[in-house]
């Protein structure tokens, strides 16, 4: 696997991976202020970069592509998620790749 471009990527993959356990800690917490914590943030980066992916014209495909990427346990390769989802494995790498930039615009890493 070829180095990270910018030296967040770990992190962001890292956040990526920790949605599920963040999403119960906080999934119905009301954004009053009590809740900003980095824990916090990372969640609510996740979860807009979730909504976003939402609108896409191929949301569905591509949050399926997320879910059995990064929130299934992070243990299957590209390979085995185009397999799973029957998308191509360009395409499952390109929208990987791009949920990460997402949610590093959305925790206010980088500008999109």
């Amino acid at each position: 696997m070829s180095t990270p471009k910018y030296d967040w990527w770990p992190y962001v993959k890292s956040i990526v991976t920790r949605y599920p356990e963040l999403k119960e800690a906080f999934g119905g917490a009301s954004d009053d202020g009590v809740w900003q914590s980095a824990r916090y943030r990372e969640y609510e980066a996740v979860r807009e970069a979730a909504e976003i992916t939402g609108r896409y014209r191929d949301s569905s495909e591509r949050l399926r592509v997320v879910e059995a990427l990064f929130w299934n346990g992070g243990k299957l390769k590209l390979e085995e998620v185009a397999q799973l989802t029957g998308c191509p494995v360009k395409s499952v790498k390109q929208w990987s790749t791009e949920f990460i930039y997402l949610v590093a615009s959305c925790y206010g890493l980088m500008d999109v």
